[in-house]
């Protein structure tokens, strides 16, 4: 007799890239659906709680160009959840009166939402203790579309979730990023090789379709929550912080020896010395961050750790990852005479002398301005927001490495003849984005690869110029001055798009400028 699956609404919210996943999953009391509109729909599984059926339109297959179409699910009274993937663009007016209709999830790819898309969905008007009745929505921030249809305010009165549920999913840049202000994240953050906890082991049992289920993780020194899963397609793998109360200062020494199972250690800037054998002989450990308030390194800290002598030519790289770009004398003595690959966090900035679109005040009038000459305070042109004031503008140092390899940390050229809405060349790093309403050829996989995601901002979507072929490797070897800024808003992770030398591009999110920059913030 065959088993059936079962999954909590988390772990449906935390499926990531997970294969058994199409672009659109529906949990209903219906036994038997096989098409809505252009969707065919397969069960998969059941929920743990209330009995409700799981089906998932063909994994691997985009219908309608990623929109939700007009009517697809209007007056449908038996859906109880509907979970986009993030292939999803675009929601036309197709959840019209869906009254039993109580789990939505929307990602941040969908750039454009119908006024009246869920009109009638009376149930995700609820606030309620978890599970949530309303919209859930997982990942670490809404983007400012979202947030305006379902968030504070909205004319809707729907009520938005974020980062709510307790199996989230992560990439690897989300917890590299993760800066000091995220509750979720204590001192030291791992990665966790997935695996069943077979005869009494430590562990947290791999679920059917690679969901996980919430647990503990033990190593000698330290206890461990479970706070989610890596979004890989590769390898199932789970995450775990400390507590954030008592402080952790130093990694103690065999802390991690001997537990093999650990692929990435984060460390947060509360960490100043690593002891003795810590992670000794974790042979398949590849992403280690050290953060520069690390003063000590004892010299058999990272013995036998055989795969962080290894790095690749993209992000996310194999070997330490460092996120701060001017490491202190200890972390490059470390690394570098150990034949360790050192990672810098590739900066996302202007060449000094760019100009930028403000509102004079003592002119009353829009005008370009090179970034240098702007202060906070000043009142910044945005795509969709009118005027902002700047919270934070700093500029560092870089170094321009000129060779054929299209990489983040080097600088890239913007042309009049590439780009025709410049009035004259733009000069920007590789990691900066310049906002595009659609990816061409292969620049969606490429970005996907190098981002660990797809980011939008302002409904555009950000292609770095690394990426971007118009682009071309700015050939003045040496060192430059460097700018950016961030705008004031509301949420601490967001950005604007704005424009440089005519062309829309991506400001720096505050929290980007604080803790991720190490710009010399004016």
């Amino acid at each position: 007799m065959a088993v059936t699956l079962t999954y909590s609404i988390e772990q449906i919210i935390a499926r990531g890239n997970d294969p058994i996943f199409g672009e659109v999953t529906i949990i209903t009391d219906v036994n038997t659906i096989t098409t809505l509109d252009a969707y065919t729909f397969t069960f998969i599984a059941q929920t743990t709680t209330n009995i409700y059926n799981i089906y998932t339109s063909t994994p691997g297959i985009t219908t309608n160009n990623s929109v939700i179409a007009t009517d697809t699910f209007n007056n449908n009274s038996n859906i109880i959840g509907i979970f986009l993937s993030k292939s999803i663009t675009g929601i036309s007016n197709a959840f019209n009166s869906m009254s039993n209709l109580q789990y939505i999830q929307i990602p941040n790819s969908v750039l454009t939402i119908h006024a009246g898309a869920f009109s009638g969905c009376i149930k995700l008007q609820t606030n309620s203790s978890s599970p949530y009745d309303g919209t859930l929505y997982t990942s670490l921030y809404a983007t400012s579309y979202i947030s305006i249809f379902f968030g504070v305010g909205n004319t809707n009165n729907f009520y938005l979730n974020i980062d709510t549920t307790p199996a989230d999913s992560y990439t690897l840049t989300d917890i590299v990023n993760r800066g000091a202000y995220n509750t979720i994240f204590g001192d030291i953050t791992i990665i966790v090789k997935d695996f069943s906890a077979v005869g009494g082991g430590v562990g947290r049992p791999t679920l059917p379709g690679g969901v996980k289920s919430p647990g503990s993780f033990v190593s000698p020194s330290y206890s461990f929550t479970f706070v989610g899963i890596m979004n890989w397609t590769d390898i199932s793998a789970a995450i775990y912080t400390t507590s954030r109360t008592p402080q952790i200062t130093d990694v103690s020494s065999n802390s991690f020896n001997g537990v093999n199972i650990t692929i990435g250690a984060f460390l947060s800037p509360s960490i100043t010395s690593i002891k003795s054998d810590c992670f000794k002989n974790n042979s398949i450990l590849k992403y280690i961050q050290i953060p520069n308030s690390v003063i000590s390194i004892n010299s058999t800290a990272f013995t036998g750790c055989t795969i962080l002598k290894t790095w690749a030519s993209q992000p996310p790289y194999q070997g330490t990852i460092y996120t701060d770009p001017k490491p202190n004398a200890t972390i490059i003595d470390f690394f570098f005479y150990n034949d360790f690959y050192l990672n810098f966090s590739p900066l996302l900035c202007f060449k000094e002398g760019s100009k930028i679109l403000y509102y004079n005040s003592e002119t009353n009038q829009e005008q370009y301005i090179e970034i240098e000459k702007l202060k906070r305070g000043d009142l910044v042109k945005t795509l969709l927001h009118g005027y902002k004031k700047i919270e934070h503008i700093g500029n560092s140092k870089m170094y321009n490495n000129v060779n054929n390899i299209r990489s983040v940390d080097k600088l890239y050229k913007c042309s009049k003849t590439e780009y025709p809405e410049l009035f004259e060349d733009l000069i920007i790093t590789g990691a900066h984005s310049i906002l595009v309403n659609d990816f061409k050829d292969n620049e969606k996989e490429k970005t996907l690869e190098l981002l660990s995601d797809i980011y939008v901002t302002d409904k555009k979507y950000r292609l770095p110029a690394c990426i971007d072929k118009r682009a071309q490797i700015y050939e003045v070897e040496g060192q430059h001055t460097i700018w950016h800024f961030s705008l004031e808003h509301e949420n601490y992770y967001m950005n604007y798009g704005v424009f440089a030398n005519g062309l829309l591009v991506e400001t720096a999110s505050n929290r980007m400028m604080l803790e991720c920059s190490g710009l010399n913030i004016a």
